[in-house]
């Protein structure tokens, strides 16, 4: 069996083009990545990097959302109840689809639940946020905004005013379909 060991490969000009460390690390210099295979494969379990310009972390998947809190009697079923979520490095973007049944709402405030990752607490980096894209009679009164929570896997439901938005406000009917979309940070 024949063995070639390659530190360095050069581009046409003679100016180095690739160069390969006794640790397997390799370095493009000067040069853009192509991949004619159209993929880049990460491994199943993160290996996080200190170093902020390092992507090292990509994932899809789906999740199931629930509605957290705002009521009195939990949902007794979901006619619909699916999250799809891709996360790039620190970053998480998703989209829900909740129609619930059987809810009982309350005067506590509304929140959604079960997102996929827990999102980053309030000192490390800014807040995320969700928009409400479609709502079958859930009008939050113009003006509300969907909010994650520090350290939690939770969105927040706050009116206009920066108070909680209740599950029994006028307007909000917990127990029909409404759509999100947004992102966040996690740690």
């Amino acid at each position: 069996m024949s063995v070639i060991k390659v530190n360095t490969i050069q581009n046409a000009n003679g100016t180095t083009g690739i160069t390969f460390a006794a640790n397997g690390q390799m370095t493009l210099a000067n040069t853009p990545l192509q991949l004619t295979g159209g993929q880049i494969a990460f491994p199943g379990t993160q290996i996080a990097s200190s170093d902020g310009n390092t992507l090292d972390d990509y994932e899809e998947g789906t999740f199931s959302p629930t509605i957290a809190s705002g009521f009195s009697t939990a949902p007794s079923s979901y006619a619909t109840q699916r999250g799809a979520y891709r996360k790039i490095g620190s970053y998480v973007y998703f989209q829900i689809q909740i129609d619930a049944t059987g809810t009982v709402a309350d005067g506590s405030g509304l929140q959604i639940g079960g997102l996929p990752f827990t999102a980053a607490s309030a000192s490390s980096v800014a807040h995320g946020g969700a928009f409400l894209n479609y709502g079958n009679s859930f009008d939050t009164n113009a003006g509300d905004t969907f909010h994650i929570l520090n350290s939690s896997t939770t969105i927040g439901v706050y009116n206009n005013a920066g108070s909680n938005r209740a599950g029994n406000s006028a307007g909000v009917t917990i127990n029909n379909e409404f759509l999100l979309c947004g992102f966040y940070i996690t740690d």
